[in-house]
C-alpha cells in the first residue's frame, strides 16, 4: 500500500524529465530591494537564520539568538513574534529554523530534536518529535513542496552513511535517505571537521553540496547528477587544503590552513531543475559572518549527469530562503541602522553571444 506522502513524490518524480526546463543559457541577476526591517522598539533581529513568506505577505524570520520567530508585513514592520526561550509548549532551546508550511508555521528545535507547529496566527498547536534521520537527530530541516521535510545530518555525527533524507510532515523517517558520508568522503576526522553539508528540495530534486562537489537526487534516492564546483566559485577543496599541507590543519607556525579559503555554506533549490549555492570566505579569527554577503552561483541539470554553472552574483546578504513565489530571498545589514535589508533575486536569460566565460 502506498502512503498519500509517498504517492505525492512518486507523481512528482513521473512528471519530471532530467534536465527538462528552460535552456541552459547564461542568466542576468537582479537583486530588488523589498523592505527593511522595523521592530518598533521591541527586541530587534539578532542572528537571521531562515526566512519565508506566507500567502498573505507575512515574512517569518527565525532569530538564532533570540530563538524566537519575527513577523513582519511587506513593508518591514514588526507584526508578531511567535515562541520563546524554553522547554515548554512553543518554546525553543535552539532553533535552527522556522518556516511557513502549507497554512501553519513549524520551528525546529534541534537541542530537543523537536518539531513545533503554530498556527498561521502564531498560537501554538503541537509538537512533533523529528525521528532519527536515519541514524543520528538532524541537525537542520528544509521544507520540501509543502509536503515533506529534507532531513541534514553533521559530518561529525557518527553517520557513515546517508547523509540527508526525506521525512514525512508527521516527522517519521524514511520516504528515502541519500549521500553515502563513507563513500564520498571517508573517515579523516580533519576532514570531516572542516567539511560541512548543505542541501536543500524543490521539484523533485534533492540537491547536496559536500566539500567540492554538487549533488542531484530524485526523491526516491537515486543519484540524477554529480558535478565538480567550479573553481571560479570555489578555487580549491577542502581535501586538497589538507593534502597540501600533509592532512593537518595548521601549519607549523600555528597558522590554520582554511584562513581564507572559500566554500558553500548555503544550498537553495529552485525550479525547473535549477539551484543556487552561496560561497563564503573563512576567516580563522571571527569564522564567517553570512549576511555580510558573498558570491551565488546558479546551477542547472544538465540533461548528462552533471551541471551547468549559468551566472555568478555577488550578493548584499546572505541567500537564507524564498518568497511564496519561490523566489530567492536574500537578508543584509542595512545601511546606518540596526536592522535588515530584505531583497528578492531574479533571474533573465542572456541571449546565447552571452555565454563566454560561463560554463561547466
Amino acid at each position: 500500500m502506498v502512503s498519500g506522502c509517498d504517492a505525492e513524490a512518486r507523481d512528482r518524480n513521473a512528471a519530471r524529465i532530467p534536465g527538462s526546463g528552460p535552456p541552459l543559457a547564461p542568466v542576468e541577476f537582479t537583486e530588488t530591494h523589498l523592505f527593511v526591517t522595523d521592530d518598533h522598539a521591541q527586541p530587534g533581529l539578532a542572528v537571521p537564520n531562515w526566512i519565508s513568506e506566507s500567502s498573505e505577505g507575512v515574512f517569518a524570520i527565525s532569530d538564532g539568538s533570540d530563538h524566537d520567530i519575527k513577523l513582519y508585513d511587506g513593508r518591514g514592520n514588526r507584526v508578531g513574534t511567535v515562541g520563546r526561550v524554553g522547554q515548554g509548549p512553543g518554546e525553543f532551546d535552539n532553533l535552527k529554523v522556522a518556516t511557513f508550511f502549507r497554512d501553519s508555521l513549524f520551528g525546529y528545535d534541534v537541542g530537543r530534536d523537536r518539531l513545533s507547529v503554530f498556527d498561521a496566527a502564531g498560537n501554538f498547536v503541537r509538537a512533533t518529535t523529528i525521528a532519527k534521520a536515519p541514524a543520528t537527530s538532524p541537525w537542520l530541516l528544509r521544507p520540501v513542496d509543502d509536503s515533506l521535510f529534507l532531513a541534514i545530518a553533521t559530518l561529525q555525527s557518527g553517520v557513515f552513511r546517508d547523509l540527508l533524507a526525506l521525512l514525512r510532515p508527521s516527522g517519521s523517517c524514511c520516504l528515502s535517505a541519500m549521500l553515502d558520508r563513507e563513500r564520498y568522503l571517508g573517515r579523516d576526522p580533519y576532514l570531516l571537521q572542516w567539511t560541512s553539508i548543505e542541501g536543500d528540495a524543490r521539484g523533485g530534486y534533492v540537491y547536496g553540496a559536500v566539500d567540492d562537489s554538487l549533488f542531484a537526487f530524485s526523491y526516491e534516492g537515486e543519484r540524477e547528477a554529480r558535478e565538480k564546483l567550479p573553481t571560479e566559485l570555489m578555487p580549491v577543496s577542502v581535501k586538497e587544503t589538507l593534502r597540501r599541507n600533509d592532512g593537518r590543519p595548521q601549519r607549523a607556525d600555528g597558522s590554520w590552513v582554511f584562513h581564507g579559503h572559500v566554500r558553500p555554506l548555503e544550498v537553495l533549490a529552485l525550479d525547473s531543475g535549477r539551484v543556487a549555492l552561496q560561497f563564503h570566505r573563512y576567516d580563522a579569527n571571527v569564522g564567517v559572518d553570512r549576511v555580510e554577503g558573498g558570491a551565488i552561483g546558479l546551477m542547472a541539470l544538465d540533461g548528462k549527469g552533471g551541471f551547468a554553472l549559468l551566472g555568478v552574483h555577488g550578493a548584499s546578504g546572505a541567500l537564507l530562503g524564498r518568497d511564496f513565489q519561490g523566489r530567492p530571498l536574500i537578508v543584509g545589514y542595512a545601511e546606518a541602522t540596526d536592522s535588515y535589508a530584505i531583497s528578492v533575486l531574479e533571474f533573465t536569460s542572456l541571449p546565447e553571444r552571452a555565454a563566454e566565460g560561463i560554463g561547466r
